[in-house]
């Protein structure tokens, strides 16, 4: 979705706030500027995971992107802290990387973690604004040549492959809200349902669908269903 695109129609992403974490404040507070503007959402900033203020899991799904700064972080530490125990093992949340070193090739990896998108320390500025709205929006911000060959890794293919095709019609309509990152009460309100019926059909179509995630669900979505 385009930048004026997503101002004529921001009311299902209201009440999403986006945290900056980094170790340079200017940078930080200059970001949030930035991305204020150009996408009419509050924006918070602070200097460590420690400090990031993060909301208890709820019915009402995903409504937080935090966007990390991992320019002085390599492989190791960044993979540690979505690891059970570190700060950003949070399903409730987007995650998104930026200041990524060009030669810290880890695309794989970080879907397989449940990042959302990734943004390297050289891309421009105006970038990260279409990155911060397409995400908030359902989509990944990977190329399609890393999407392409992340799906047809061996241990990947088998999951596409075998995965039950016996999806009934309910559940492909929920996957695709899924997939477009709707809320389960957004999903419940759609479909006149309760937050307590759509988590019973997202864990129906996980199982069948052979995925753990959301991220991974929109992968598997994006392949089969559009």
């Amino acid at each position: 979705m385009q930048i004026d695109d997503y101002k004529k129609n921001t009311e299902f992403l209201s009440d999403i706030l986006i945290h900056i974490v980094g170790p340079n404040n200017l940078q930080n507070e200059l970001l949030a500027r930035h991305l204020e503007q150009e996408t009419s959402l509050l924006c918070s900033w602070c200097n460590q995971l420690h400090f990031l203020p993060i909301p208890q899991e709820d019915d009402h799904g995903i409504s937080q992107l935090i966007l990390w700064d991992c320019q002085n972080y390599g492989k190791e530490e960044i993979y540690k802290e979505f690891q059970p125990g570190g700060k950003l093992n949070l399903p409730q949340c987007f995650i998104a990387l930026f200041n990524l070193h060009p030669d810290l090739v880890i695309e794989t990896e970080t879907i397989n973690l449940g990042v959302r998108g990734i943004f390297s320390k050289d891309a421009p500025l105006n970038l990260l604004s279409k990155c911060v709205v397409a995400i908030l929006s359902g989509e990944l911000w990977y190329s399609r040549d890393v999407l392409e060959k992340y799906a047809l890794q061996p241990q990947n293919t088998t999951a596409y492959h075998n995965a039950g095709t016996n999806l009934t019609a309910r559940e492909k309509e929920i996957l695709r809200c899924i997939a477009a990152g709707d809320s389960n009460k957004r999903i419940a309100d759609r479909f006149a349902i309760s937050p307590h019926t759509v988590k019973t059909h997202t864990y129906n179509i996980f199982k069948k669908i052979k995925v753990s995630n959301r991220l991974h669900a929109t992968l598997w979505a994006t392949r089969n269903l559009f």
